[in-house]
């Protein structure tokens, strides 16, 4: 399995959006439905492929205008971040950051939504949690989220405000 994964990396990385944006779309679904099944209780991978994952997509939130392409990454990220060593290669990712803050505005409910799940998934883990409160951009963000989302989309509504409750656990070191 993590062969058949590192050959998607690779090509996924030898291609490019405007010309193979089929079968970037493939693959990145492909690797979706594998790490569904990779969880923290029962993992298939290893870090270092996750973390090959994380590093060979991480852009396709916004590198395209393709929304299939950029749910399907959000997916990615979002399995990714059940694993507290890639919440840690997230929130060290200035790029990274700066991109997901960005989808946050995005008009696609889907795409904010995975994006919700995967800040929710990082503030679970302390050291990651204080890291993205410190960007100082993510909360300003979510409170839009939460603002935005009325009575109709009251599951963005509960994910935003489940994200920016998990940010109030910051432990006082004093």
């Amino acid at each position: 399995m993590q062969d058949f994964i590192m050959c998607l990396v690779g090509a996924i990385d030898k291609r490019t959006i405007d010309k193979h944006e089929e079968f970037i779309l493939n693959a990145i679904s492909c690797i979706t439905n594998i790490l569904f099944y990779d969880v923290p209780t029962k993992q298939i991978l290893d870090n270092e492929i996750r973390i090959a994952i994380f590093n060979s997509i991480k852009l396709y939130i916004l590198a395209t205008q393709n929304e299939e392409i950029q749910i399907e990454t959000v997916r990615v990220l979002s399995n990714l971040s059940r694993h507290k060593v890639l919440c840690d290669e997230f929130v060290a990712d200035s790029t990274f950051l700066e991109a997901l803050t960005v989808v946050l505005d995005h008009t696609l409910r889907d795409l904010v939504f995975y994006s919700v799940g995967i800040i929710i998934n990082i503030t679970l883990h302390e050291d990651s949690r204080e890291k993205i409160v410190m960007s100082h951009k993510v909360i300003p963000k979510l409170i839009d989220v939460l603002r935005d989302s009325n009575i109709e989309d009251m599951d963005l509504s509960k994910v935003a405000a489940k994200a920016l409750h998990n940010m109030t656990m910051i432990k006082d070191h004093s």
